[in-house]
């Protein structure tokens, strides 16, 4: 039986680098927020929901013709996982998590928040409230959907066949992570452990619950 595979993040964790790679695995055919929507984000996929819903199942039902197994990377179906189980009750569901600090770094160099004054708080609590929306969505689903918590920074250390069999998927070579989306040039914001102490506190108090639910450690 071929897969049905959906991978869950908030964005700026590997959800396109995991797709990229994925899609290099024979049998497999893997999409990063394909929906063709204007100006894509989760506000335009929620607004479209029922249009995204008819073209993923053309999608599926396509890639399953052809003999594939279908994996998506997006940052969107979050908000929805007890709707997608309905729709596909087989399909499994991973959470793709990232270090919240690096996340806020990634957040600094694409200018997010950059009219708010606190747009360090508020890049903390967006990554905080994915991370809840996700934890909250999976215990909401059968356990035979659950496919766990990966951390983007486990899966760049090494190969990741690890990773495929935990899924379902297999490969007769080992597989590494392709690596996109690199910042280039300088960071705006100083990796963690070179944060002042102000920084540090607030990071505490909008992330640092989540923080140590996955296990990131100050």
């Amino acid at each position: 039986m071929k897969k049905i595979i959906f991978i869950s993040s908030s964005g700026r964790s590997g959800s396109l680098a995991i797709s990229n790679t994925l899609d290099t695995i024979k049998g497999v055919k893997a999409f990063h927020s394909f929906y063709g929507l204007e100006n894509y984000n989760c506000t335009a996929y929620l607004k479209d929901i029922e249009r995204v819903k008819i073209e993923r199942k053309k999608l599926i039902e396509f890639v399953h013709n052809e003999g594939y197994h279908f994996v998506e990377s997006t940052v969107c179906i979050r908000y929805h996982f007890e709707d997608i189980i309905k729709a596909y009750p087989e399909c499994l569901i991973v959470h793709l998590v990232r270090d919240g600090r690096d996340f806020v770094r990634s957040g600094f160099n694409r200018d997010w928040f950059r009219k708010k004054k606190e747009r360090f708080d508020k890049i903390c609590k967006h990554w905080a409230e994915g991370q809840r929306q996700m934890i909250e969505g999976m215990k909401k689903i059968p356990k035979k959907n659950r496919g766990g918590v990966v951390k983007l920074e486990d899966l760049i250390k090494g190969d990741i066949n690890w990773f495929l069999e935990s899924i379902g998927l297999e490969s007769t070579y080992k597989i590494k992570m392709i690596v996109s989306n690199a910042t280039k040039g300088i960071f705006k914001l100083p990796k963690w452990d070179k944060w002042s102490q102000k920084l540090v506190n607030e990071a505490k108090i909008y992330m640092g619950k989540e923080l140590e639910y996955f296990g990131y450690k100050w």
